[in-house]
């Protein structure tokens, strides 16, 4: 009965080394134009944030006082490198719906992958927008008027 029992151990042993022997290929998903880039985490976090600075528009927020605020946003890329399960935090609803918007524009990612079968990879992305105050347009008159 010892015999039987030192074999199982044995056996239970080897199956444990074989399992971390294995390989476990990952990769981040990548944006729209990082496919050549070496570092693509790095191009990925760069593109993302020239996208919301160039597509954020805070002049179409109305009623939020001027400062910098703080939007906390969290989001998975599917196996079909959609964005997928968006969770916004921000201090201001418009600034939520802005958010949302932005993202919508973001255009389809390659997605992450796990020993080469796609998945879902979670993101978190804190973002900080200065919402400035607006000036009134001021008309100017022409001599002729």
């Amino acid at each position: 009965m010892k015999k039987i029992i030192y074999l199982l151990i044995i056996l239970l042993s080897i199956n444990k080394i074989d399992a971390q022997s294995e390989e476990i290929t990952e990769t981040f998903p990548i944006y729209k134009g990082c496919e050549k880039e070496k570092n693509k985490r790095k191009c990925f976090s760069k593109k993302i944030n020239s996208h919301f600075l160039n597509k954020f528009r805070t002049n179409q927020i109305k009623n939020i006082t001027p400062g910098i605020k703080k939007i906390y946003i969290i989001f998975s890329i599917n196996k079909m490198g959609e964005i997928d399960n968006l969770k916004i935090r921000a201090p201001h609803k418009d600034l939520e719906l802005e958010t949302k918007r932005v993202l919508q524009l973001i255009p389809k990612f390659v997605p992450g992958t796990i020993n080469n079968k796609p998945t879902s990879v979670k993101y978190s992305l804190p973002l900080a927008v200065r919402v400035e105050m607006k000036k009134p347009h001021k008309i100017r008159k022409t001599p002729w008027q």
